[in-house]
């Protein structure tokens, strides 16, 4: 899988952990209380016979978390990207959480 966007969170999202799904349309994954869950949720974009591309949430520490957009074989077009960035940073921000990195940088 390839790498096509990064953005790591900090705060307290387990706190709204299910909201944030809900508004990501993620499945529900990992348990808050297991410090060894690391995974919390995912959405598959494009299916695996047609190359997999998925959007997947997970936990480093008790307030750091990572999304990812992932793929096989063909990247997501740049235009659907820009529009998942913003349904992730607007998720964010209505749970009270700060985005500190995002790789690719989000276009000016």
């Amino acid at each position: 899988m390839t790498l096509q966007l990064s953005i790591s969170i900090s705060g307290p999202l387990g706190d709204h952990l299910d909201t944030f799904r809900e508004l990501l349309a993620l499945d529900k994954r990992g348990r808050l209380s297991d410090d060894w869950d690391q995974e919390f949720g995912s959405r598959i974009l494009q299916s695996r016979e047609s190359g997999w591309i998925r959007l997947d949430l997970s936990r480093y520490e008790d307030d750091k978390w990572g999304i990812r957009l992932t793929y096989e074989r063909d990247p997501l077009p740049a235009d659907e990207v820009e529009e998942l960035r913003r349904q992730i940073l607007e998720a964010a921000a209505a749970v009270g959480v700060t985005v500190t990195a995002q790789t690719p940088a989000a276009s000016a």
